[in-house]
């Protein structure tokens, strides 16, 4: 996680291992997770960083979802 001006991003570094053992480019996931979160998304394919932006990542990866 890295902090830079503008807000917290949040780097999920082992995505392309993910996603292969999905079956699915790692834009998918990183996507999902943007989506569940309400944040954006970036992709650096060059150095394979999956980005998810905003704070709201860090509260919410960290606390368990009510079943």
């Amino acid at each position: 996680m890295s902090v830079n001006g503008n807000g917290i991003k949040t780097v999920i570094v082992n995505m392309a291992e993910v996603a292969k053992a999905l079956g699915r480019p790692p834009t998918y996931p990183t996507k999902y997770f943007g989506c569940e979160l309400g944040a954006q998304t970036q992709f650096d394919f060059k150095n394979e960083r999956f980005i998810v932006n905003d704070s709201c990542c860090v509260r919410n990866a960290r606390t368990p979802r009510p079943t």
